[in-house]
Parts: C-alpha cells; structure tokens; sequence
C-alpha cells in the first residue's frame, strides 16, 4: 500500500515537472526513493506476505525509512505553509501524515512480535 503511495505521490510531482521541463527542488529525493526505496519497500512486503526470515530483517528498517520520509514530507509541507506562500490540498498533507506516522505507529508492534527461531522463550 505504500509503495502505491509513495509511487502516486511522486509521479504526481514528476510528470508535471517533465513535460514542463522544469527542474523540481530535491531533485536528489526523486532519484534515490523511485530508484531504491520503492523497490525495497516492495521487494519486503513481498518477502513479509511469502514468510521469508529475510522479510523479517528488512521489515522494520523499511518501516522507519518510509516513517522518517512520510513525517520529514508532511513537516516540509506545515514548514512552506507557514514562511512561504504556497497552497496545498487538505487531502496531500492528511496523504503526508499517514505516509508518516502510520508505520511510526507499525515499528514497536512490529518488534515487539519478532522472534528468534532456538532462542529460550
């Protein structure tokens, strides 16, 4: 679900930019997230759903990424809003909020529930 966001958010951003063929500020966070964070975030949620160990190990570092990212968007966009004149969807910065603090709010559930396979219980 949130690689379909992320995906939606960016494009949303991008294709616009393209066929204006106007630079976007941060051009660096368009490369580095549809390049290797997307796909990482994909690439776990599919090993999590198949039950893959590997799954495991990459869950909640994925989770804080995307946490880290989602919050620094939607305090980027509260940050423009305020010092900047700009306007904004309601629904994008909700969009930002969720992106962010849905899975803050997934590590320590997340944690909390791992297990080491032989370890005493």
């Amino acid at each position: 679900m949130l690689v379909v966001l992320f995906t939606a958010l960016w494009l949303s951003q991008l294709l616009p930019a393209i066929a204006a063929r106007q630079p976007l500020p941060g051009q660096t966070i368009f490369v580095l997230d549809p390049a290797f964070a997307l796909p990482l975030t994909g690439l776990t949620a599919w090993l999590l759903w198949r039950g893959s160990p590997l799954g495991d190990l990459l869950a909640i570092p994925m989770l804080m990424k995307v946490a880290v990212l989602g919050v620094s968007v939607f305090l980027g966009t509260l940050y423009t809003l305020a010092f900047f004149e700009g306007s904004f969807l309601p629904s994008d910065l909700a969009l930002y909020a969720l992106m962010g603090f849905g899975p803050a709010a997934l590590i320590w559930p997340f944690w909390h529930r791992l297990k080491v396979k032989g370890a005493a219980q």
